[in-house]
């Protein structure tokens, strides 16, 4: 989950989802690949999606989406202020479109509106909340 400190923003990407019809925002994401760490994973997946490379990375932890029909975890990485350093690396085959940031206020009226619905992203941004209000204390 990329995360820029100064603007309190996040950098989503839109792809399209087949088993909906929809292409929609999330987080970068993908899957930990042979000889990956769970963390070489999230800045690779963050490069090849975006662009952008990890500096401080911080585990949030982990979701089980759908545990009656998916058995692995899903493991959440907040990339604090990722840097810039080319155009996206993807070699994948899978439709990713654009990449924008957007505040926080806005992705909770996206949330309120249904245009957010993906539980990773909805997981995600929850993960995000607690480790910042805990962050604080």
């Amino acid at each position: 989950m990329p995360y820029f400190s100064v603007t309190d923003s996040f950098l989503l990407v839109s792809q399209l989802r087949p088993p909906i019809g929809k292409t929609i925002w999330q987080f970068p994401a993908g899957l930990v690949e042979t000889g990956d760490s769970l963390a070489g994973a999230a800045r690779r997946e963050l490069g090849e999606e975006t662009g952008y490379k990890a500096n401080k990375l911080v585990k949030l932890g982990l979701v089980h989406p759908d545990p009656g029909i998916i058995s692995g975890p899903g493991y959440f990485f907040l990339s604090i202020n990722p840097v810039k350093v080319s155009g996206r690396q993807t070699e994948s085959t899978e439709p990713i479109g654009r990449i924008k940031k957007f505040k926080i206020g806005q992705l909770e009226k996206m949330i309120i509106s249904g245009k957010i619905r993906d539980g990773w992203t909805l997981s995600g941004l929850m993960l995000y909340k607690l480790w910042r209000t805990n962050a604080k204390n």
